[in-house]
């Protein structure tokens, strides 16, 4: 019987970067606008027409500090590429791949969580604008595949000038995006935008009068640190409204981004 062709999750690069990223969360598709018609009362359509396309690339990577903010493709990072490898039947790698790249578009930050016991992670979702008649490009070009070399723990969280340390930590941002309903969008933008989070904290005192009476506005950061704490990187969600409460012993710390 002949070897059945299977592929798995290989590299994704930002630009020239390999990003590595969690096994099972590299994922292409298109996020398309459809209409229906049918003539009559018909029990089903005649016609579905795509009325708009939104091809994208998505995985769930491992830096924490790779993509915070909106990010446009074709400036930096240059592009998104995704690349799937075989694997054989009887065990070990094939020398056949797949790849998915985008030259233009935009790129963004999805949702971030993570704990001291639980290394961060980061979901992103890049969109592809047509440039040239297409969206994206096909190939089958061999990758090299990234490497796991460190992973990050959230430590600590800073409140204005208040720091304390995290029992866990999400954090979440939105974008409304539009295309202007082109059917083959040359691009992208979004006309509202909302980033909230949440950390549990065990120091209860970050939970203070102003935050659990009235809401605070200050600047919130959160550091991220390797298992052996030589290597940090910091994520700034800038200045926020802070809500504080207490539950079975924990402080909870929740915000939403205010306008800059």
């Amino acid at each position: 019987m002949p070897d059945v062709t299977r592929y798995l999750d290989w590299s994704l690069k930002l630009g020239e970067t390999e990003v590595p990223f969690v096994a099972g969360s590299l994922a292409a598709g298109n996020d398309k606008r459809t209409e229906e018609l049918q003539s009559g009362r018909k029990l089903a359509p005649d016609l579905i027409q795509v009325t708009g396309k939104k091809p994208f690339i998505k995985a769930t990577i491992l830096d924490p500090s790779v993509l915070t903010a909106w990010t446009a493709i074709g400036s930096e990072p240059a592009t998104v590429t995704a690349t799937w490898r075989t694997y054989l039947q009887d065990g070990g790698l094939g020398a056949a791949y797949k790849s998915i790249s985008m030259a233009k578009g935009v790129i963004m930050p999805v949702q971030l969580s993570g704990s001291p016991t639980k290394a961060a992670t980061l979901d992103i979702l890049a969109l592809a604008a047509f440039t040239t008649g297409s969206a994206l490009t096909f190939g089958t070009t061999s990758a090299t595949g990234g490497a796991v070399t460190k992973a990050f723990y959230p430590t600590t969280i800073t409140v204005g000038s208040a720091v304390g340390n995290i029992v866990s930590v999400q954090n979440s941002w939105n974008y409304q995006v539009q295309d202007d309903d082109q059917l083959e969008p040359a691009y992208y933008y979004y006309d509202k935008y909302a980033m909230s989070g949440q950390a549990v904290v065990k120091d209860l005192a970050q939970v203070t009068a102003a935050r659990l009476e009235d809401g605070s506005a200050e600047a919130v950061t959160l550091l991220f640190t390797d298992a052996n704490g030589a290597t940090t990187v910091t994520v700034s969600l800038g200045n926020c409204k802070i809500h504080a409460e207490i539950s079975g012993g924990d402080g909870t710390l929740s915000w939403s981004q205010l306008s800059a």
